[in-house]
């Protein structure tokens, strides 16, 4: 069964959470965006707290309500990733290299007897794709920082425009990424190669196989 290629995406992960509030002199509990991993950064009008509050959940607690139009700002990573498209791709690389044979043959087997090695991913991971809005940041920003990134296929699809759901494969790893300008000439558009360099195992999750990448009309 073939799969189309159209709804294959280069995706980043966002594992910060930022949520602002305004307090009204009387409510002490504050409902965060996000379920935070870890501890929660609070400042209220730029002073950091240290005690005086509690998190439990996604429920911010005061021990007393913070002011009238106190501006109250918590930070915090999220357990759960939330997930944007980098970038529009034209094509995507092999995501693996077939594992090498290692023989594990001894002199009690008759024939030859092997193991796969570990599975190498071939170095630099390289998307193509053109110079446009998205991508211009890309390119001038350098090498990025090591970032949740991943690889989707599958989209829902309302008119022209087709929204990531990764509803067939996703591969999520961390790593690094480099967008590089190619070269172009008149009347071309203005090739751009995203080299991503994994850093982590990549984590495969399978969705359903259907007939095209993408769904609805």
């Amino acid at each position: 069964m073939a799969v189309l290629t159209a709804g294959c995406f280069l995706m980043i992960g966002n594992s910060n959470g930022i949520d602002a509030f305004t307090g009204d002199g009387t409510t002490t509990s504050f409902t965060l965006s996000g379920t935070p991993a870890g501890s929660v950064a609070v400042t209220v009008d730029g002073t950091v707290m240290t005690t005086g509050f509690s998190v439990s959940g996604k429920n911010l607690t005061f021990d007393t309500a913070p002011a009238n139009n106190a501006a109250i700002v918590a930070t915090y990573d999220v357990s759960d990733l939330t997930y944007s498209k980098l970038c529009d791709i034209s094509n995507f690389p092999d995501m693996a290299q077939a594992p090498n044979a290692i023989d594990v043959t001894t002199l009690s087997n008759w024939a030859h007897v092997y193991i796969p090695a570990l599975i190498d991913n071939g170095g630099n991971l390289e998307f193509s794709g053109f110079l446009d809005q998205t991508t211009l940041p890309l390119v001038a920003q350098g090498t990025s920082d090591v970032e949740n990134l991943a690889f989707w296929v599958g989209g829902q699809k309302s008119g022209n425009t087709i929204t990531p759901t990764g509803s067939i494969l996703k591969i999520a790893f961390k790593g690094r990424y480099t967008a590089v300008l190619g070269g172009g000439g008149t009347d071309e558009a203005i090739p751009v190669t995203i080299a991503v360099t994994p850093e982590t195992v990549p984590v495969y999750t399978a969705g359903a196989m259907n007939t095209e990448a993408t769904s609805g009309s």
